[in-house]
């Protein structure tokens, strides 16, 4: 089971005997797996504790909890990557409670070749080709762009999903804390937002395709504005696969699709508003285009 713990003191982490998956230096986990006899491997941190007794009693009940502490902006600024996939005989933790998500971006100009290198390297296609819509919400006063937080309902290949995304942490690769859960019904989800005063803001379309070789994951987008790729996974295996793959660090990119569009929106000169491949023509010069509503499936 994969638990994820809001950002506590370096304490109560040696006393919950948790994992850390990002040793930055300075950082609590790093202090934590320190101070409880870590065992350093591959840039992870294994705290050889079992003993969960002394965590204390305002923890973290569920996934309505999570969300309801994420949603106070300011309430928590920092997320740690602390992770365990010890087992517990309590009910305290879920598999549905939030994973850190650490990742790069860097540009795919030919694809055939990327993907060659991905047979290479051991990966193996998990999904081929598959389109992809996204909408994200806030609030009128933009309450949770102003607090870096992200609300995304997805529709991949028919199935839909909705994404929670904390404030997050940009150094060398983008780390932030994810929530993320299947939906069946993506329309009336949008309802039940719409009722809550959320509201779309904007829309980015892709195809893409998913590859693995179990440490990680590698995503190939084709986008309106261009060719992407994501890479997925601990910190030294995304440095690791990223020179594999003949991409250098100077080549990493941490912004989100929206920031990207935005930039290449500017240089452009591009008056769409949303990154929509009807919005965005061959020119980037696509006639102005928004829509308040939600696509319906592919």
């Amino acid at each position: 089971m994969m638990v994820a713990l809001l950002e506590l003191s370096p304490e109560v982490l040696e006393a919950g005997g948790f994992c850390c998956f990002d040793l930055a230096a300075g950082s609590a986990c790093a202090e934590s797996c320190e101070r409880g006899g870590g065992e350093l491997a591959g840039g992870d941190c294994a705290v050889p504790r079992s003993d969960k007794s002394a965590i204390p009693t305002a923890r973290i009940a569920g996934l309505s909890d999570i969300i309801s502490i994420l949603a106070k902006s300011g309430t928590v600024s920092t997320f740690a990557g602390c992770l365990s996939t010890r087992s517990t005989d309590n009910n305290l933790y879920t598999a549905a409670m939030p994973v850190a998500e650490v990742e790069i971006k860097f540009r795919a100009s030919d694809l055939e070749a990327l993907a060659e290198k991905l047979r290479e390297t051991g990966f193996r296609l998990e999904t081929p080709r598959t389109h992809e819509m996204n909408t994200l919400y806030d609030f009128p006063d933009n309450e949770l762009r102003r607090s870096g937080q992200l609300l995304r309902i997805r529709n991949y290949g028919g199935s839909w999903t909705v994404t929670h995304k904390a404030k997050g942490k940009t150094g060398r690769h983008k780390s932030r804390v994810e929530t993320e859960t299947p939906v069946s019904d993506g329309e009336k989800l949008h309802a039940i937002f719409f009722a809550l005063g959320l509201r779309p803001i904007f829309r980015y379309e892709k195809f893409r395709s998913e590859w693995s070789e179990g440490a990680g994951h590698v995503v190939v987008d084709e986008t309106p504005i261009g060719n992407f790729a994501e890479i997925e996974g601990p910190p030294r295996w995304i440095d690791a696969t990223a020179k594999k793959l003949g991409v250098g660090r100077r080549d990493y990119i941490t912004q989100n699709y929206a920031a990207l569009f935005f930039a290449w929106k500017e240089r452009g000169g591009s008056r769409a508003e949303e990154m929509t491949f009807a919005a965005v023509s061959e020119r980037g010069r696509g006639r102005p285009r928004h829509t308040t509503t939600l696509p319906p499936p592919p």
